[in-house]
């Protein structure tokens, strides 16, 4: 299974960057984040790109999470990488990635514009909900760019920014809390 994702140029698709969020959560260190998001990227998509995405995404969730300011934690996964695979054959990969973030965002289903897509959306707004919002507003595939964008604005804003009345409205919410409660 860790290899069963296909490795085509063309196979660069969003959903590993999406379900990337939980990595942040359990690993013990960014070195420990790298190899986590590039590892569980592979059961649906190998190319290194989209496991280099998925990297940048963990250490900038991370980085919010010691403190550092969305801008500062970009900045700061960038170099990182950049440092980690000098001179490796995944610095050329990790140059594309870097680069998409002179284009503008698109919302599509490409994962170097969903990844720097939903750091627009961080970056150029003040809320979670408003994050969130445009993301979506980008169209495409909302959905997704939205889950992105709505992790690391909640990284960046806490809990507590969750707009009640989305809450409210969730399905299954009282399925979901019942079953937290056991745990």
């Amino acid at each position: 299974p860790s290899a069963a994702g296909p490795d085509g140029e063309r196979d660069n698709g969003n959903g590993a960057l999406m379900r990337c969020f939980p990595v942040v959560m359990i690993a013990a260190s960014r070195d420990d984040a790298i190899r986590v998001a590039r590892k569980q990227n592979l059961v649906t998509h190998g190319h290194v790109r989209s496991q280099l995405c998925c990297a940048l995404y963990a250490l900038t969730a991370m980085g919010m999470l010691e403190g550092r300011s969305a801008p500062d934690a970009v900045r700061a996964a960038e170099d990182e990488l950049l440092a980690r695979y000098e001179g490796t054959a995944d610095i050329l990969e990790l140059k594309i990635v870097l680069d998409g973030r002179f284009d503008a965002p698109q919302g599509s289903g490409y994962v170097v514009d969903s990844f720097w897509s939903a750091i627009h959306c961080l970056l150029s707004t003040g809320s979670y909900e408003d994050c969130v919002k445009r993301a979506v507003a980008l169209g495409n595939d909302t959905d997704t760019t939205a889950a992105i964008a709505g992790s690391l604005a909640g990284v960046l804003y806490g809990e507590s920014a969750l707009p009640a009345r989305w809450i409210t409205a969730l399905h299954g919410k009282s399925m979901v809390e019942d079953l937290l409660a056991t745990f």
